[in-house]
């Protein structure tokens, strides 16, 4: 056979050289290999890292919502603290103020009983009352016990218990008001003055004056004199007290 011409030219030689021998097959092998990695990074890798990401948004999540509710109840507390100091103050309040109200009871009490005692000859004959009320030691005096006969003076058995009135008040306060009925009002003093309200002012200032300058009483005095019907206090209603009389309330001083 002869020479076949194409296997002497160098091109086609060249192309044959290229297309074939472990070079070829190499190159389809690494391509075969990258396909392969980059399905299973696809397939595997990719779904991973979503699933990461995905974990971690919910972990920020959670950790937000930890700490909105580490603050919430960092809130609750200090307003816990807060309502239960003041749920102490106001006990501690209470317990004062119930500790105070019995203590000024016992000491009313303890009031009326030294006044029980001092006025007790006049409290027999009807003349002489006392009592509690509105948080108050209350005595009552009729003008008979007090005052000379058609007189607004003093008399000396009037003194004597007028100054055990001032005696016991010490430096309390002490209101001094007059009680009566118009129709057993005196005669005698009536007349000299206008009406039934200006003898009523007249003789509770005569006890008033007669417990700071015959007695020398130390006492807050007040002097109340009360328009229209003076009936006196609802402490001394229904008692064997005359209608005219002098009412003496015994308070805790003023500042």
């Amino acid at each position: 056979m002869g020479r076949n011409p194409w296997d002497d030219d160098p091109d086609l030689q060249m192309l044959r050289g290229r297309s074939s021998g472990p070079t070829r097959w190499g190159r389809v092998l690494g391509g075969i290999l990258l396909v392969g990695v980059a399905t299973f990074a696809g397939a595997y890798y990719l779904p991973l890292f979503r699933a990461h990401s995905t974990l971690t948004a919910e972990h920020r999540r959670a950790v937000d919502q930890i700490q909105t509710l580490a603050q919430s109840l960092s809130e609750t507390k200090s307003e816990l603290k807060t309502v239960t100091a003041r749920k102490d103050e106001l006990e501690a309040e209470k317990k004062k103020h119930e500790s105070s109200a019995a203590d000024s009871s016992s000491q009313l009490d303890s009031l009326k009983a030294d006044l029980a005692g001092r006025l007790d000859k006049a409290a027999k004959k009807g003349l002489a009352q006392v009592s509690v009320g509105d948080g108050a030691v209350l005595v009552a005096l009729a003008d008979a016990a007090l005052f000379t006969p058609h007189k607004l003076e003093l008399s000396a058995p009037g003194k004597q218990l007028l100054c055990e009135v001032g005696k016991a008040a010490e430096k309390r306060q002490l209101v001094v008001s007059a009680a009566d009925a118009d129709e057993t009002a005196d005669a005698a003093l009536t007349q000299k003055y206008p009406n039934a309200w200006a003898l009523r002012a007249a003789r509770a200032a005569a006890a008033a004056d007669g417990l700071q300058s015959k007695c020398g009483a130390t006492a807050q005095l007040i002097v109340k004199t009360p328009g229209g019907s003076a009936p006196g206090n609802s402490a001394f209603q229904g008692s064997k007290l005359p209608h005219v009389h002098l009412e003496f309330e015994l308070r805790a001083p003023t500042r």
